[in-house]
């Protein structure tokens, strides 16, 4: 369910920051995780909604919150209550008698949800007629006596729960990785997993109408009687783990042989473990990101709330941690670090150790390299496989490289004949070279699914419901008769798919600004036909149409200059060079100064598309750094086109960061120093190409 109180939205907008940030003893947390429904049947429980309370509740633990001050409702979790309704809402009450200035207090929810008939005296706040429910483990049926499903917890009490801590003077930080009516739900490997409002007894015929009712009502004012709000009132920050009509997934992490988590819960963790000092608005963009790097069409999360722009746990802004303490385990003889995929890397990430803590008598350090790497916890071994060296207490292991995997996952079609199987083969036995291809089994959890469609081989990515015409995220290739033509298509089209994934992988990968950075990145959007121009928002993507055009600015706020490349991300995955665009225009821009560029929507390429911008600080009297190389052929000839370039002259610059984004060919990891993760930046907007509107 996505728990979008519109109600609940209407305070957001009208409610003022809390003050100072909080500290220990300040800070409290309610973690809700419904995995088992009694009355449901067995398809319909959640595993991971217990793990994602578990996981939160170790990551909390790490931002400063008391052991003492995290409530746990959730199933076979040590301190744990059963999540019921009187449960849940006991401990809001709780909270709400709490509160106060000065005071943090994070919300986290996983579990089904769904909807139901809005009371009479709600109609006219819910645009669908639909109240949002939450269901907690007790869950009934519908009662349409009363006109409710039992035991549900309606957005109305949420809204009133927060209302309460919030108006005592308490900042709020509510998360809902739940599941939605009818197309809503958390799903595993073994498919998408529905809680329509029917599977409660609802009947269809009743939600048809109040849907109608709702219509009929648009544009009623809200109900009399709103209390004024104060400015002495807490801050709100309110995170979705999907829209109102889609879905929300359950999968394993850190890979097929992990526990299973909510995907939005698990991104949340690895954000708030990788950027403890970022803004709620930064986190929602490295959500986002990760997303992106998984060629995640759906779900698409949503942010909302006043501080936004503020940063987490109300605390300051804070660069990432890059070193963790080393502890040695003098009678297993291992090395290990308490981080892990949570702190964006993975296996064979690269560590250094100062020389003087690990006992050499020389001046360079000693490297360490990541294995067995799981959720909060990595084991080290020496980079060159010497015997592990005698790390002196105190001693730090600092991040060099992150070890991405830049390898594209393929899962094989349902029992594949004739031509597909001679070029699956050819593929499978094809030498090492270009972008590493690993080939799962049919049904495996993959980047890339293959699927035989008549006369077409389809390429899904992950995340995508399916493809063919018209629908978005999806490749196809004719089969043909000759297995060596149709293997050189379809790696051809991988590869492709995999360049992307690379770049998006670096781009969630790379250092965060601080809140308030003064380099940015904005859009706008001007719609066909119209003079005016709309900002969007990197957290909520948007909806274009051919003959919109968008613009991009970059602003470089800093006192050094930034080199700039600007590159176009079409749905059939190609990179197309936006800025600099034509051969020698000047890319660098020095402090004070920005560029703006436009580019035409057109109809060539529809579905999810982005424009990415990589940006480096540049040396003095250094060459201008461009990567318009980076470009691969994908978009058809009537693809957005570069339009004209306000105050060009006062952009000077770009410099880039891809110094070994390799495509697929990461550097070489020997016993000697490992070359450094390049520090740079990129950033990305992202929007969805529709078609043109019938006049």
């Amino acid at each position: 369910m996505n728990l979008r109180a519109r109600s609940l939205v209407l305070v957001c907008a009208l409610l003022s920051l809390t003050g100072p940030g909080a500290h220990a003893g300040d800070r409290h947390a309610l973690l809700v995780g419904v995995s088992h429904y009694p009355t449901l049947n067995s398809r319909r429980q959640l595993p991971g909604a217990r793990n994602d309370v578990d996981m939160m509740r170790a990551v909390l633990g790490r931002a400063g919150f008391g052991a003492g001050d995290i409530a746990v409702l959730a199933h076979a979790l040590p301190g744990a209550r059963t999540p019921t309704r009187l449960a849940i809402l006991g401990a809001l009450e709780r909270l709400g008698r709490l509160a106060a200035p000065g005071k943090f207090i994070y919300l986290h929810f996983s579990g089904h949800g769904s909807q139901q008939p809005a009371a009479p005296g709600e109609l006219a706040g819910e645009t669908d007629g639909l109240d949002e429910i939450f269901l907690p483990a007790d869950i009934g049926s519908w009662d349409g006596s009363a006109g409710v499903v039992r035991n549900a917890i309606v957005d109305q009490e949420f809204k009133q729960a927060i209302a309460r801590m919030r108006a005592r003077g308490a900042t709020v930080w509510a998360v809902f990785d739940t599941c939605h009516a009818g197309t809503m739900s958390r799903s595993g490997e073994e498919g998408t997993r529905e809680l329509a409002p029917g599977a409660l007894g609802i009947p269809s015929e009743l939600l048809k109408k109040h849907r109608r009712l709702a219509s009929a009502r648009t544009g009623f004012p809200a109900p009399a009687g709103r209390r004024r709000e104060t400015a002495e009132r807490g801050g709100l920050a309110v995170f979705y783990a999907a829209q109102s009509d889609q879905t929300t997934l359950e999968e394993r992490f850190p890979d097929e042989n992990g526990k299973p988590y909510g995907v939005f819960s698990y991104a949340l963790a690895q954000a708030l473990s990788a950027w403890p000092g970022a803004s709620y608005r930064q986190l929602g963009e490295r959500i986002l990101t990760r997303y992106a790097a998984q060629n995640r069409y759906f779900p698409t999360p949503l942010f909302e709330g006043e501080m936004l722009d503020r940063p987490v746990f109300g605390g300051p802004a804070l660069p990432p941690p890059q070193q963790w303490p080393v502890e040695h385990d003098k009678v297993a003889g291992t090395l290990s670090i308490a981080a892990g995929t949570l702190n964006q890397f993975g296996e064979g990430a690269v560590f250094a150790v100062a020389p003087a803590a690990a006992g050499g008598a020389g001046s360079a350090p000693v490297y360490l390299k990541a294995t067995q790497v799981d959720i909060l916890r990595s084991t080290l071994l020496p980079l060159g496989g010497d015997a592990a060296p005698d790390i002196k207490p105190g001693a730090s292991a600092r991040l060099v490289d992150p070890g991405l995997a830049l390898s594209l996952r393929v899962a094989a079609p349902e029992r594949p004949t004739g031509t597909l199987r001679a070029a699956l083969a050819r593929l499978r036995s094809a030498p090492a070279g270009g972008v590493p291809i690993i080939f799962r089994g049919a049904g495996q959890r993959a980047d890339v699914a293959l699927a035989a469609r008549g006369a077409k081989i389809w390429l899904i990515p992950q995340g995508s419901r399916g493809a063919g015409p018209g629908r978005e995220g999806g490749l196809s290739v004719p089969v043909g008769r000759d297995g060596k033509i149709l293997a050189a298509r379809l790696y051809e089209r991988l590869e492709r798919i995999a360049k992307i994934q690379n770049l998006l992988k670096l781009a969630a990968q790379m250092p965060l600004g601080a809140a308030g950075d003064k380099r940015t990145l904005s859009m706008q959007v001007r719609a066909a036909g119209s003079t005016q121009r709309f900002s969007v928002a990197k957290a909520e993507p948007a909806r274009l149409r051919a003959g919109d055009r968008a613009y991009f600015r970059f602003d470089n706020g800093g006192t050094r200059s930034v080199d700039l490349t600007l590159l176009f991300l079409d749905s059939n995955f190609g990179i197309a060079p936006v800025f600099p665009y034509n051969s020698g225009e000047i890319n660098r821009i020095e402090p004070g100064g920005h560029v703006e560029v436009a580019i035409d929507i057109t109809s060539g390429t529809l579905g999810r598309e982005r424009v990415l911008a990589i940006a480096v600080e540049a040396a003095p009297f250094s060459l201008v750094a461009d990567f318009s190389f980076l470009a691969q052929r994908g978009a058809p000839a009537d693809a957005p086109e570069r339009n004209g370039d306000p105050d060009r002259d006062a952009a000077a610059g770009l410099h880039a960061l891809l110094a070994n984004a390799g495509f697929g060919a990461p550097h070489a990891r020997g016993a000697g120093a490992p070359a450094s993760w390049p520090r740079a930046a990129m950033a990305w907007y992202g929007w969805t190409t529709l078609a043109r509107a019938n006049p």
